[in-house]
Parts: structure tokens; sequence; C-alpha cells
């Protein structure tokens, strides 16, 4: 049985008991990560495991509507690196920036590579950058305010990227296959760096918003249209116009559907592998590991 709490010892020398973490990373920007913050909301309602935390990541310095699986990946590699040492990569620190900005919408999504551009050139120009990493965060931190100041872009709170993080951890990424964005080769190369790096990988194919349809009694009707690769995207775009499933969808009553997903779900492909190819998801797996911790 897989432990679900695990002891740190604090400076006192005193054993302390920690809830150990589910921690979800998601390509998809708004809509994923909509869908587990109900989730969280809605946890003890749910009956999930108790002694289990739900954390919820940005996706710190993936592009909007330019990220990909193996991105995501070495990017989460380079937050655990920061969590366990407290050295930003420059990648990272920019990706707070960025985010933080478009969190109060203080920039849109055409204007990121120039903000990134704008931070990593003063950066450079300050002499904070030694091998890739911010030499100084506290003074990065209040030159690139300042910087945004004069162009005044001062709307929006910096995000705080602090976190516990313990081995044992679930890390899950939660990606799209979107086989007509990226190669079979781009995915394999995913699903190695999650074997080399303990990820979890829960992949829709062709994305999230099919396990969000799951989540309706009326999907059931559409199994054998959604499981046919000619028609499914058809299908599926239809239907999540018809229900407005979008980034300001709010999913706390469907989660309470989560039976009736996990139940036509089962029609469908549910192999990482199987995935890259075929319709389906393996989001299953990450739910039976939240109503049980992992046991």
């Amino acid at each position: 049985m897989r432990p679900t709490e695990a002891e740190t010892t604090s400076r006192s020398g005193e054993k302390r008991k920690i809830k150990k973490k589910f921690i979800i990373v998601s390509e998809g920007y708004r809509t994923e990560q909509n869908y587990f913050i109900a989730i969280k909301d809605e946890w003890g309602g749910l009956k999930f495991n108790t002694i289990m935390e739900l954390r919820i990541l940005n996706r710190f310095s993936v592009d909007a509507g330019k990220s990909d699986p193996s991105a995501l990946a070495n990017i989460v590699k380079e937050y655990i690196a920061f969590i366990e040492t407290g050295i930003y990569s420059v990648n990272l620190f920019a990706g707070r920036f960025i985010e933080s900005m478009m969190d109060s919408e203080a920039i849109r999504g055409g204007e990121i590579s120039q903000v990134r551009s704008e931070i990593e050139s003063l950066l450079s120009e300050k002499g904070l950058i030694s091998c890739d990493t911010i030499t100084d965060v506290k003074i990065a931190e209040d030159e690139c305010l300042r910087h945004f100041r004069t162009q005044n872009v001062t709307d929006f709170a910096l995000a705080d990227y602090s976190m516990e993080y313990y081995k044992g951890d679930v890390i899950c990424l939660v990606v799209d296959r979107d086989k007509e964005a990226r190669s079979s080769q781009a995915y394999s190369e995913f699903l190695r760096k999650c074997r080399e790096e303990k990820f979890r990988p829960f992949v829709t194919n062709p994305k999230f918003e099919l396990w969000a349809l799951f989540h309706f009694d009326e999907t059931e009707k559409l199994i054998s249209d959604l499981k046919d690769k000619t028609k499914c995207i058809t299908v599926l775009e239809r239907e999540i116009r018809k229900r407005h499933i979008n980034k300001d969808y709010d999913f706390h009553t469907l989660v309470y559907h989560i039976n009736t997903a996990m139940d036509i779900s089962k029609a469908f492909r549910n192999d990482p592998e199987n995935l890259k190819n075929e319709v389906g998801t393996n989001l299953p797996d990450l739910i039976d590991l939240m109503r049980t911790g992992g046991r």
C-alpha cells in the first residue's frame, strides 16, 4: 500500500506529518485549470481522499497556444528544481511575470513574445543572468517591475510560485494529443520524459473537452461518432459550442457527474501509448488516484 502521508523534520528536530499532494500541471491555460479548481473546491462533497491535497499550478512559461507536452515536462522539471534549490531559471522567472500579467489581463497572448524578450534583455543588460539562472531574484523583480511601470503595465500582482514539495508527491501532466499540431515522434518524446522524471501523463485525444463532454448523459448517444476519427472533431466542436464549454466555464456542478464520465470513457482507449493515435483519455486513472490516494 502506498503511504499517503510523509514525515518531515522541523528545525527543532521534531517530526511532523504532512499531506502528500497531487500536483496538477495542465497544458491548457484555462479550461483544464477551471475543471481541477472545481474538483479542489468540491473535494469533500465528491468524497475524494481526505489525506491528500490537490494543487493546481500555472503553466509557468508555456506560451498560450504554442505549448507542447515535451516543453511542459521540461518546465515542470525546472520548477521542481526551483522548489528544491530556490534558484530561478531565466525561463521560469520570465514565465512568472508573463502569467501574472495575463492573469490580470494586463497583457494579451499576442504580446507574450515581446514581453519575454524585454525581460530577458533587461536582465542581461543589468548583469543578472549567469548560466541561464537569475543571480539575484529580488533585484531582478524590482528591475522588471520598474520597467513595466514605465510602460504603464502596472495593474498586475506578481504571482507567488513558492510551494513545498516532497518525494512521493504525484506530479500529473494533463495534456491533449492534438496530433494535427504535433508529430508522433514529439508525443513519444513526451512519454519518455515522463517516465524519466517519474511524472504521470494524463492524455486526452483529441483534446480535454472530450473528457468534459463525457460528463453529460446525452453523450452516450454520440459514442459511435466520437470514436470515429473522421467525425470526432466535428462532433466534439459542435457539442462543446452547444454547451458553451470554454475557458470561462464553471465546472462546479458538472464535476458531480464524474461517474457518468467514468462510465462513458470505458468505450474509448485509455492507455497513453494507444492515445497516440486513438480517441480517448486516461483521465479516469487520475480520478481513481484522487479517490483512493494512490492505494
